[in-house]
C-alpha cells in the first residue's frame, strides 16, 4: 500500500516535508509510560526493520526513565509545606543536625510533655525505640508514632538507627500523615469496629 493512500501521510506528513514515520511505545512491564514518533524528511530514506529493532532495544530504558521522572516530580521538595523533615541525633540524644522542614513540623506539634533537651518527648521516644529494636529488642511495636498538629492534621514520626546500633546514633523523620495512616483513628473516632470484632 503506497503511503499516499494514508490520510495521515497526505494531510500531515507530506505537507510538513516528511516521507516516513516510526512510532513506538515506552513500556515498563505491562504499563505504557509514553510513546515516541521519529520522522524522516522527504529527502531521506525510509525506515528499515533494523531501525525499528534498534529503537525497540532501548525503549524500555526510556520508559523506566519516564516513570522515575514522574515519581520525582510528584515528590515534595524541601520548600513545600508537607515535605518530610529529618533530625539526626548523636549518642545520648543531642541534636547533630536538623532540616528546616523538621523545625517547621516541631513548631506545629501540639504541646506534649517535655523531655530532656529541646525536643518533644515523642521524638526522643521514637528514637529510643529504634535503638531498642536494632539492639535486639522486641519488634512487636515499630519505631513510629502519630501525633496531632496545631493545624488539625496528623504527623507521623519514624525512627531508625544510623550506623552501628552500639554507637547510639539515630535519625528521626517527621512527615504528614497520609490517609491510610489516619484511617484507624477516624474509624475509632466514629466508634466503629472491624466486622470480625462484632
Amino acid at each position: 500500500m503506497p503511503p499516499e493512500s494514508s490520510p495521515r501521510f497526505a494531510d500531515i506528513l507530506q505537507p510538513n516535508g516528511f516521507r516516513d514515520e516510526l512510532r513506538f511505545t515506552l513500556l515498563d512491564g505491562d504499563a505504557c509510560w509514553g510513546w515516541l514518533a521519529l520522522y524522516r524528511s522527504e529527502h531521506g530514506a525510509d525506515f528499515e526493520v533494523s531501525d525499528a529493532e534498534f529503537v525497540a532495544s532501548f525503549s524500555q530504558l526510556l520508559a523506566h526513565g519516564l516513570r522515575r521522572a514522574i515519581l520525582l516530580a510528584a515528590a515534595p521538595t524541601a520548600d513545600e509545606p508537607d515535605a518530610p523533615g529529618l533530625i539526626l541525633l548523636a549518642p545520648g540524644g543531642k541534636v547533630e543536625a536538623i532540616t528546616p522542614a523538621a523545625e517547621r513540623w516541631l513548631d506545629l506539634l501540639v504541646a506534649t510533655t517535655p523531655a530532656e533537651g529541646d525536643l518533644p518527648a515523642i521524638v526522643n521516644g521514637v528514637a529510643y525505640r529504634a535503638l531498642l529494636i536494632a539492639r535486639g529488642g522486641s519488634p512487636d511495636v515499630g519505631a513510629r508514632a502519630r501525633e496531632p498538629t496545631s493545624e488539625g492534621t496528623w504527623l507521623v514520626v519514624h525512627g531508625s538507627v544510623v550506623g552501628d546500633p552500639a554507637e547510639g546514633r539515630t535519625a528521626v523523620i517527621l512527615e504528614a500523615a497520609r490517609s491510610p495512616e489516619i484511617a484507624p483513628l477516624i474509624v475509632a473516632a466514629h466508634g466503629l469496629r472491624p466486622a470480625s470484632a462484632r
